[in-house]
């Protein structure tokens, strides 16, 4: 509670120091309250770039994932056509004995 004095008298005794120590108490709480918003805001922050870094992570995971399964059907392919190349030529040579 704040009082002003309106009136041409003096503070009553005491009164001024009262007033003094309320207003350094409310500027003290303040001050810790501001202190309080910018640390949880240093928190939030902080949080949300774990997540960032999290979800860079997964999706450079998810991309290595897709090259090695992509690495995979190629090397399948290429099995694969490495073999018809094989049957192919045995058929060529075949013809050819036949011949």
């Amino acid at each position: 509670m704040s009082f002003a004095n309106t009136s041409s008298q003096p503070w009553p005794p005491g009164v001024a120091e009262e007033e003094e120590e309320e207003e350094e108490e409310e500027e003290e709480e303040e001050e810790e309250e501001e202190e309080e918003e910018v640390e949880v805001e240093v928190e939030e922050e902080e949080e949300e770039e774990e997540l960032r870094e999290k979800l860079e992570e997964g999706r450079k995971g998810e991309l290595r994932n897709c090259r090695v399964r992509r690495g995979m059907m190629k090397e399948e392919e290429d099995g694969r056509n490495k073999k018809e190349d094989v049957v192919r030529k045995e058929r060529k040579m075949n013809e050819r004995d036949e011949e």
